[in-house]
């Protein structure tokens, strides 16, 4: 699986109602197809690391 597009988002824009155990910075990813990603993070950040690292930005 070969995603695309990445994007960082934030858990309080999709479900403002709840804290998701405090792990409300996000990365999303997907392929316009079928396939679909997202991990959550408690900072921000660890998850514009992780934005970076799938965007090849910087190295693992």
């Amino acid at each position: 699986m070969t995603l695309t597009k990445y994007s960082k988002v934030y858990w309080y824009d999709h479900k403002p109602t709840d804290d998701n155990n405090g792990l409300v910075y996000g990365v999303s990813g997907d392929d316009d197809v079928e396939n679909f990603y997202i991990e959550w993070f408690k900072t921000e950040e660890e998850r514009n690391l992780k934005f970076n690292i799938l965007k090849g930005n910087v190295a693992e």
